[in-house]
């Protein structure tokens, strides 16, 4: 058995938001066609991908991380329910956002069905030793 462990999703629903509610651009709809990529993994021999978040645009306007992070997960998780034999996505969580971030982990685990969770982030404008922590998860 072949896994792809490095792959990346962002589906179309992902990218309209950003688009709608952060002004990003992008060059295509989305990082996620369906048919060419099983096709893509057919060709490859790949029986299994791990779906993650490519970048780290989540975490760049923290205002927006929990609507963000809400609307990727429902998507990745919406693939991963129609191809159950194919995709294992991670949940992406905004770290940025403590209590909210607790609260999308229980939310992708229990309602949307993640069994797991990937802790990506960055922290803007703090060198990683820094454990300040956000006013709203005080």
């Amino acid at each position: 058995m072949r896994i792809d462990c490095h792959a990346h999703a962002a589906p179309a629903e992902y990218t309209a938001a950003l688009e709608e509610k952060a002004g990003a651009k992008f060059r295509r709809q989305s990082l996620w066609n369906e048919k060419e990529r099983l096709e893509s993994m057919d060709q490859g021999q790949i029986d299994w991908q791990v779906l993650t978040f490519p970048a780290q645009r989540l975490y760049d306007r923290p205002e927006l991380s929990v609507t963000l992070a809400r609307v990727l997960n429902d998507g990745i998780a919406a693939i991963c329910r129609k191809h159950p034999d194919r995709f294992i996505g991670f949940c992406t969580l905004p770290l940025q956002r403590g209590t909210e971030a607790l609260g999308e982990l229980e939310r992708a685990v229990h309602l949307i069905d993640f069994g797991k969770g990937l802790l990506k982030f960055r922290l803007v404008e703090r060198a990683p030793s820094d454990v300040r922590q956000d006013s709203d998860s005080a």
